[in-house]
């Protein structure tokens, strides 16, 4: 008797369904198909939330700052010290020291005032006078690493580094060239990205974005 109770409910709910009106049997089927609707978006959500969020995921994940081509991934101290070559204008040493210190607020690299040693990561620091001619883009500034590997008995990749500004254009010169300098002569290359301080025309910008922060990282393994 069990095994045919479920359809004899199932025919006596068919026979009182089509003896009602027609009216009622619509506004049944509404029901029914809203009860559906409700139960499908519970079981499976629809896509529009996770494409939004992919969408957002994407928007929020940034490349990191390119490294320049000769610096090696993970093979640099994190650790430098810098000295400023002789002769050094006093508005530049000014200007590099307030880039170290950004620098340094990051954690990712510590620089302190030290001479340059053989098997140890150094920047020089300086000024030069040239101007531009002949229509050349203005040159505010250079800077960028020179890496030696030692072998033998003593195993070492060293970075001994220069970063300079350019008096020639001595009012044009700001905090945020010098940590562009720096940037180079630490490892990272220019960047696409106008928040970027490494950003190769001159924005004022002297925060490290994410991404400048991301390729610090990536050459230093942290």
């Amino acid at each position: 008797m069990r095994k045919h109770r479920g359809w004899i409910v199932l025919l006596c709910c068919a026979f009182l369904y089509f003896s009602l009106p027609a009216a009622v049997h619509t506004r049944v089927a509404d029901a029914v198909g809203a009860a559906v609707s409700w139960v499908t978006r519970q079981v499976a959500p629809s896509t529009a939330p996770a494409e939004s969020s992919t969408s957002s995921a994407s928007t929020a994940s940034t490349a990191a700052t390119p490294k320049e081509a000769i610096v090696p991934t993970g093979k640099l101290a994190a650790r430098y010290t810098y000295s400023f070559a002789p002769h050094t204008d006093r508005t530049v040493q000014q200007l590099f020291t307030a880039a170290i210190n950004i620098y340094n607020q990051t954690g990712i690299v510590k620089l302190t005032p030290g001479r340059a040693g053989r098997f140890t990561n150094h920047v020089t620091l300086s000024s030069y006078q040239k101007g531009q001619t002949n229509g050349e883009a203005v040159i505010l500034g250079l800077g960028g690493p020179q890496i030696t590997r030692w072998t033998g008995a003593k195993q070492a990749t060293v970075n001994h580094a220069s970063a300079r500004l350019n008096l020639a254009y001595r009012s044009r010169l700001n905090v945020a060239t010098a940590v562009h300098e720096l940037g180079h002569a630490l490892g990272l290359a220019h960047s696409t990205a106008p928040d970027s301080v490494m950003f190769p025309t001159d924005r004022n910008v002297t925060k490290l974005s994410p991404a400048d922060l991301a390729g610090l990282r990536a050459i230093y393994s942290q």
